[in-house]
């Protein structure tokens, strides 16, 4: 089973290699808590990926994060554990 970390590094990796694209990962720290782990914006558009190793999901502060964000414009790609999950929900989000 691959690391979470691993599954990060291979999904920027791949928004990377995309026309107009820019991601980052987000830190925790003390300050911050339920934010999703990737920041980025194509062509325009900002999306969020919550990654998580196979099997495993959102917790629901997460959870709640996310629909804040959703309801703010942004496509918020959740529990992402493959570069196909992320490539998929950017294809129906039309950003690819």
């Amino acid at each position: 089973m691959p690391k979470e970390s691993d599954i990060v590094t291979r999904i920027k990796a791949y928004i990377g290699g995309i026309p107009k694209a820019r991601i980052v990962k987000q830190h925790g720290n003390a300050f911050i808590f339920g934010e999703p782990d990737l920041y980025g914006c194509i062509d325009g558009r900002m999306f969020l990926i919550e990654t998580k190793r196979p099997g495993k999901c959102s917790r629901p502060l997460q959870a709640a994060v996310q629909n804040k964000w959703r309801k703010a414009g942004a496509l918020v790609i959740t529990d992402a554990t493959s570069v196909d999950d992320v490539r998929d929900a950017l294809e129906k989000g039309d950003l690819v």
